[in-house]
């Protein structure tokens, strides 16, 4: 139960970094392949947590065991319902993971295979990273305006109900 907790809690912390990460971006205008390459490696940079030059499982290890230490605040080992609640709220306000498509592994780009490691490496995070860019960039131009990125984005998939049905609302 603590590991689905922090696991939880880790994606929610994600989704809206990536969000305000997202955002912030709009307001600046265009991107270039050179900002997203640099984004992309300060990304990186912040998840190789033990600086190993690949994101795997011990990259994955120490951020829940960082995560649970930030949220403890009374450092008991556990958390409580008021710890948690604080954690959720504190995400919300950060963009949410409503804003955000679920990734097959926390912060590798969508579409990064495991090395022969069973990591990715910094340079397979990037050039997935830039593939998504070239995709995105629809006049081939070596830039992505706020209207290509949003073209780009991921399809919010409607709610189902009961046996697969759309919901009503």
């Amino acid at each position: 139960m603590r590991h689905a907790l922090i696991g939880l809690l880790l994606a929610t912390l994600a989704a809206g970094s990536a969000y305000a990460l997202e955002k912030r971006e709009d307001a600046a205008g265009d991107l270039t392949r050179d900002q997203a390459q640099a984004v992309a490696t300060r990304m990186f940079d912040q998840l190789d947590v033990n600086k190993d030059g690949k994101l795997d499982g011990a990259d994955r290890d120490a951020r829940r065991a960082e995560l649970f230490d930030r949220l403890d605040t009374d450092h008991d080992g556990q958390l409580s319902r008021s710890e948690f609640t604080a954690a959720g709220t504190n995400a919300a306000k950060d963009g949410g993971p409503a804003k955000q498509a679920a990734r097959p592994r926390p912060g590798a780009p969508a579409g990064a295979a495991a090395g022969p490691s069973g990591g990715v490496t910094q340079a397979e995070y990037i050039a997935v990273a830039l593939r998504r860019f070239d995709a995105a960039d629809a006049n081939k131009d070596g830039r992505l305006t706020p209207a290509e990125r949003r073209a780009r984005a991921p399809r919010q998939t409607p709610r189902r109900g009961p046996a697969g049905q759309p919901s009503p609302g």
